[in-house]
């Protein structure tokens, strides 16, 4: 049995982002291992990257457009179990000096239920030398054992009855994938799921205690 829990967890600190212009130092990527019952594991992919870190082109009338490919890759030992390759075009824009979104994209991938490695490279398809890689590991789920899955930072969610790439078990939940929260934001949400188990809440609030 699966069971799902969305945590909200008050928050008392500030970052700040640090913008520069190559993908390496202005994207990321995180990435969470779920078990669909009767199917097998699976992978989840978010990437954020800052679009004011690639190469534009001209693009007709006046316009300018950029792209990005990305790669991922899942590895069992020396063997690449699934992959997928695609590209990611920004909109149209008309000055390049004023570039103030991100590139974001979020994939779901089937897995084994072993160890493996997922690589992830994200390409300037206009700049292949302007690149950013990464590689994380995880480890099996323990079959009839209480497990838990990843965890998923999450920016916003709501109940739907739709489904698509950002929907699981009825919520439609739109990723948080960059390393830092604002000084602005007031608390963290986060998705997850528990297997093997009918002992546990399945929607849980832990809200910003009351201040006097």
């Amino acid at each position: 049995m699966k069971k799902i829990f969305v945590l909200t967890a008050a928050i008392f600190l500030s970052a700040t982002a640090s913008f520069s212009q190559t993908l390496a130092e202005n994207t990321t990527v995180r990435s969470c291992m779920f078990m669909l019952p009767g199917e097998g594991a699976y992978m989840e992919t978010y990437l954020i990257a800052g679009a004011n870190a690639i190469e534009y082109l001209p693009e007709k009338p006046r316009g300018f457009k950029g792209a990005v490919e990305v790669q991922i890759l899942i590895v069992e030992g020396d063997k690449v179990v699934n992959f997928d390759k695609y590209q990611l075009n920004t909109p149209i824009v008309y000055d390049t000096n004023a570039i103030n979104f991100s590139i974001m994209d979020q994939k779901r991938l089937f897995i084994p239920n072993t160890t493996v490695s997922v690589e992830v490279k994200v390409i300037d398809v206009n700049d292949p030398e302007n690149f950013f890689s990464s590689t994380e590991v995880f480890t099996a789920f323990v079959e009839n054992s209480v497990q838990i899955s990843d965890i998923q930072f999450v920016e916003s969610y709501k109940e739907t009855s739709k489904e698509n790439t950002f929907t699981k078990n009825g919520l439609e939940l739109q990723p948080h994938p960059i390393n830092f929260f604002s000084s602005e934001k007031k608390s963290i949400v986060f998705y997850g799921e528990i297997y093997n188990s009918d002992k546990y809440l399945s929607l849980i609030h832990i809200s910003e205690p009351t201040r006097p």
